[in-house]
């Protein structure tokens, strides 16, 4: 978001440059967590670490860059002592 603005739409608050907002569905999760047999929390986490990445800059436009991303957020869920 930051980076594809206009500089002058380009707002840094308290030294802070916002990133963007992560939205979740928890009902969203309790199905999906059901469909792959995981805990809630598991995709919840997993789920979470997905939309931190789109917040770095990180795409899925093909399946290599979507494959890419699942085995980042499969190691970023594993550091998380669930």
């Amino acid at each position: 978001l930051f980076a594809d603005s206009e500089p002058a739409m380009r707002v840094i608050a308290d030294g802070e440059i916002p990133l963007g907002e992560i939205i979740i569905s928890l009902e969203q999760i309790r199905i999906q967590a059901q469909e792959f047999k995981k805990t809630f929390e598991e995709e919840l986490y997993f789920i979470l670490a997905h939309g931190i990445l789109h917040l770095f800059g990180f795409t899925h436009q093909t399946d290599e860059t979507l494959q890419n991303m699942i085995e980042i957020q499969k190691r970023l869920v594993s550091d998380v002592k669930i």
